[in-house]
This record gives structure tokens, sequence and C-alpha cells, in this order.
């Protein structure tokens, strides 16, 4: 909430791992107003942001964005992305490891 936000911007964060719920057409989702909150957040102040997604939430849609693909950094995931997705990822410069 808003008081986990609070105490974080007084810590310099070098790198955010947050898990995914989905990606869709608008980007990496997830489906908490709270948890959204905190994500957009750290990805707004992290000097790296490194999304966790398997592959089978490529396509998943949840409520709310917290970040697109200009947004990312690195994405860690199970090796099974689709090509389209990974040659996208490649485009915005998102390293899949």
């Amino acid at each position: 909430g808003q008081s986990t936000t609070e105490q974080l911007s007084r810590v310099r964060i070098d790198q955010a791992f947050m898990g995914v719920t989905g990606y869709d057409e608008n980007g990496f989702n997830c489906g908490h107003a709270e948890e959204n909150a905190l994500k957009r957040f750290l990805v707004s102040r992290a000097g790296e942001s490194v999304l966790l997604m398997d592959s089978s939430k490529v396509g998943k849609s949840s409520t709310f964005t917290f970040c697109t693909l200009d947004q990312a950094d690195v994405l860690v995931s199970d090796g099974n992305l689709p090509e389209e997705f990974r040659m996208l990822c490649e485009k915005h410069n998102v390293t899949v490891v």
C-alpha cells in the first residue's frame, strides 16, 4: 500500500524483481490495485526492472497494466516463449533470460 511506497521512496533501488500475472497488447499486468501501484512505483524508480514470467502468461490479461515493454529491462522466463514475443522483446531491448 501507500506506506510501503513511502518507505521505498527513501531507498535507492538498483534492481526490482517483479512477478507478472500476464502480458497482453497493453503490457505486463497484475490483478490487484495495491500491487499495481507498488509495481508501477518500482518500475519508475529502479535502475533495472526484472520481470519474472513463464511462457503461459503471454496473451493473458488482467485488470491493471503496470509496465510496458519499453519500461522493462530483463525478462526471466522458462525458455518456451513464443518466437513472436521474443522478437518483440528484442525490438524493445528487453534481455530475455
